[in-house]
């Protein structure tokens, strides 16, 4: 997860970059930023996760078939366009 607050911005690069970028709530109302980037010869997505937050990623994962730990988690999705996921 990434820490959209605007005093962090300044010390993120590669976002731009990102083929996907969620905004997702986590505690106390705030939201952080999930970043899925994509190579451009490839119709496969593979998504590695990592949060120190209290988010729930192995859950998360597991609604794309992947899974993992709470704080580490990952899956892949083949051939599927960006409205699918």
């Amino acid at each position: 997860m990434i820490n959209n607050h605007y005093k962090a911005r300044p010390y993120q690069s590669g976002l731009q970059d990102a083929y996907l970028v969620y905004e997702i709530i986590v505690e106390g109302g705030i939201t952080r930023y999930m970043a899925v980037f994509k190579d451009k010869d490839t119709e496969t997505l593979k998504v590695s996760m990592r949060c120190k937050e209290n988010i729930d990623l192995a859950r998360l994962a597991a609604g794309f078939g992947g899974g993992g730990h709470k704080k580490e988690a990952g899956f892949t999705i083949t051939g599927k366009s960006e409205s699918d996921i």
